[in-house]
């Protein structure tokens, strides 16, 4: 007996049981007839999700038991995706499916274009777990449509839709060969895949299992830039425009081209916005001795409190630092006062610290006696220019485990030239974490454990943004973090429209498609920055939380447009956002980096991609 049982939300006896041999002995779905209910549900929506949705609430409203409604429908490129919801009673009242096959084909007599696709939508609703919200799942099966009517088995349009990489239509096929790839096989096995990864990643369960290794390539030792040039603008700058979108190629030019990075205000356009992450990286490393003399290294990860006198730390030569222990960080010969350091929960890596001497507060403790934490992959020691080099020009709040390196290469004299040509810059704070570095040990995305980091955007950007989108200009995200607070956005406002912003945005949200849906209608961009714009202002000005947002193929982008990044190092949750933003074209972009000598990870060289 399966674990989960759930209402399938029809009378129809085909669809019933083309879903009860699609989910044998993995889920069990009973009859409205078992659950004792007789209910008939008009599907009134306009979309998939919102029909799907309709008869789910009213059959979980009647039952009282977890249930699972679809809607499907056929949908034709040359028809605009007709007849898509209507196609049940494409050819009117009753329902005709001979009618309904007659009609599309006269209507498509003489058409080149015959590419189709079936689609399903199944609406979960009352599972446990989820939030007090519905789920949804996709599913979809590419092919097109024949000139006449083929075989007798199925129902609906099968007899015309054959699908893509067969020479026969669905009522050709045997029950067991459609369900292997039919559109509402492909949803009912979404969700239980979901059901089955969902105890052991949550939130994780949604994103997409894509293989890591898909996302390897050799980097040597020597193209890892371990000291930053002078000036920060004298770096390389790889520019590249994708298939689509704002930045589309002119004729005769390269989709790839080389250029310095302080030609950036010559590749932008006036009414760009750059938005920049003005977090200030603090120096993390605080070298101590314990009681016995042996060295300890303690890394600063994210403070507990306001006074920053607790953290949460990671800790090197650990088994020297025991319960009862204090490490103690001095400073330089002259120099008075020193932290000291103690466990306040060893089995949770807290830790706690005072200061003694000439500190005014715990922050200027650390500053003056913690170490610039550089990047592993940066083997060297730390020297005296690393202080200032290691730091963004637009630093302002300190938290900070790690730069955002992309700011790096900005100058005020190219600030200065980027805003004389009207471009706008705002900011916003993602304090960077070390789990930034955290290498992918596991087989797929979705079994990777995905860091939590710091962030908060004030009233001025989010009206900024409203702006450009309204004026439809482009949105430059300045590095990796600022995209994913920009693009975490969207799914606060729908967490806050749906009732479930707990100041978090998990990593499966962006593929959570319950996430996006009220109601069964799906929550506009607008809609969801609105929400919140009205929470910022009902907050003293801003919002503030944590985004876990794992971005990688399949990711909806609804605000950035342009990218400035640094290359990235292999199988890395951060080339896995590149890729996704340019459609998979990573490799392409990589290999000319490597072909032009680009120098590799935090203090190389640079690029501007665009969608």
């Amino acid at each position: 007996m399966s674990a989960h049982t759930l209402v399938f939300a029809t009378n129809n006896a085909h669809k019933i049981e083309e879903a009860q041999a699609i989910v044998s002995g993995q889920l069990t779905l009973i009859s409205l007839k078992e659950a004792g209910v007789e209910i008939e549900v008009d599907e009134t929506g306009t979309t998939f999700f919102e029909n799907a949705f309709l008869k789910a609430q009213a059959v979980y409203a009647a039952t009282g038991l977890p249930c699972v409604a679809d809607d499907s429908g056929l949908c034709v490129d040359a028809l605009n995706g007709a007849p898509g919801v209507y196609s049940a009673r494409y050819a009117g009242e009753p329902v005709n499916h001979a009618a309904n096959n007659q009609k599309l084909l006269q209507i498509l007599e003489g058409e080149k274009n015959r590419k189709a696709s079936f689609r399903t939508v199944l609406c979960v609703v009352g599972l446990e777990g989820s939030e007090g919200r519905p789920l949804y799942f996709d599913g979809t099966v590419a092919g097109e449509i024949l000139a006449n009517p083929s075989g007798f088995e199925g129902f609906g349009y099968d007899p015309i839709f054959q699908p893509e990489g067969y020479r026969v239509s669905f009522a050709e096929m045997s029950a067991s060969q459609k369900n292997a790839l039919s559109h509402r096989g492909n949803a009912f096995k979404s969700l239980m895949r979901f059901l089955e990864l969902r105890s052991e990643y949550g939130a994780a369960a949604h994103i997409p299992p894509l293989p890591v290794s898909e996302f390897n390539y050799d980097l040597p030792t020597g193209r890892i830039a371990f000291e930053a040039l002078e000036p920060r603008d004298s770096s390389k700058l790889l520019m590249y425009k994708g298939a689509e979108g704002s930045a589309a190629l002119t004729e005769g030019e390269e989709r790839i081209k080389e250029a310095q990075f302080s030609d950036l205000v010559d590749l932008m356009e006036a009414g760009d916005v750059l938005v920049a992450n003005d977090t200030k990286v603090i120096p993390a490393r605080l070298h101590g001795r314990v009681q016995g003399g042996a060295l300890v290294e303690v890394f600063l990860l994210n403070p507990i409190d306001a006074a920053w006198t607790q953290w949460v730390v990671m800790v090197g030569n650990r088994r020297k630092f025991k319960e009862g222990e204090t490490v103690t960080v001095s400073g330089v010969a002259g120099e008075s006062g020193a932290i000291r350091i103690v466990w306040l929960d060893r089995d949770k890596n807290q830790i706690e610290m005072s200061h003694s001497g000439e500190f005014a507060t715990m922050q200027d403790a650390i500053e003056r006696l913690g170490a610039v934490p550089l990047p592993p992959y940066i083997e060297r020691d730390v020297n005296e220019g690393d202080k200032e080099r290691y730091q963004a020009i637009f630093a302002q709040h300190a938290g900070a485990v790690a730069a955002p390196t992309a700011s790096l290469h900005f100058t005020e004299g190219l600030c200065e030239r980027l805003s004389d040509k009207g471009i706008r810059f705002g900011y916003l704070t993602l304090h960077v974490g070390a789990g930034t570095f955290k290498p992918m040990t596991s087989e797929f995305a979705n079994q990777h454990d995905m860091h939590a980091e710091r962030f908060a955007v004030g009233i001025d950007l989010l009206d900024c943004l409203m702006e450009a989108q309204a004026e439809d200009r482009r949105v430059v995200a300045i590095g990796t973090t600022s995209m994913r607070v920009l693009e975490s956005l969207y799914f606060v406002g729908c967490r806050l429209l749906n009732g479930c912003w707990e100041g978090m945005v998990y990593s499966g949200d962006g593929y959570d498609l319950g996430l996006g849906m009220l109601d069964g209608c799906e929550i506009s961009m607008e809609r969801s920055m609105a929400a919140v714009v009205a929470y910022a202002r009902s907050g003293g000005g801003m919002i503030q939380g944590q985004t876990q947002i794992f971005i990688l193929e399949g990711f909806e982008f609804r605000v950035v447009n342009g990218l400035i990044t640094n290359f990235h190092q292999p199988k890395s949750t951060l080339l896995m956002l590149i890729s996704a933003f340019v459609r998979g074209d990573w490799q392409r972009i990589y290999g000319f980096a490597m072909g032009r000598d680009f120098r590799f990870l935090s203090y190389g060289d640079g690029s501007l991609l665009w969608r």
